[in-house]
């Protein structure tokens, strides 16, 4: 979203419109008190996470026999 800084009347009156049609996107107490994530930080790290285990080969995790 591009940040602007109109003042003008036609300006306000748009970025009221846009704080009343987005308002149920705007529930940061809300959220906040029931101690639930705010920031998008987390589902894109899950995200990550669920792509790289997919997405990339499987490691052997166990060492090769050693010879002695």
């Amino acid at each position: 979203m591009r940040v602007s800084h109109d003042t003008s009347e036609q300006g306000i009156t748009r970025a009221l419109g846009y704080v009343e049609t987005h308002a149920h996107r705007m529930r940061y107490v809300t959220l906040e008190a029931r101690k639930l994530p705010i920031g998008s930080g987390q589902v894109e790290s899950a995200v990550r996470r669920v792509v790289n285990l997919r997405c990339r080969p499987r490691v052997i995790l166990r060492k090769p026999p050693s010879v002695a």
